[in-house]
């Protein structure tokens, strides 16, 4: 997950085929909060294995 701004620009404006990459676009920073620990929850598993 970033906020890197570069990210945006190549995956939503540009529509690049990426992997693994979750915008998070218009969230107020509480919605985003939540959106982030849903991602990191639901991924935990892949990520501890190496993922």
């Amino acid at each position: 997950m970033t906020e890197d701004k570069d990210f945006g620009e190549l995956i939503v404006v540009q529509r690049r085929l990426h992997s693994g990459i979750t915008p998070f676009l218009e969230l107020s920073i509480v919605e985003e909060a939540v959106a982030m620990q849903e991602v990191l929850t639901y991924d935990e598993a892949d990520w501890k294995s190496g993922a």
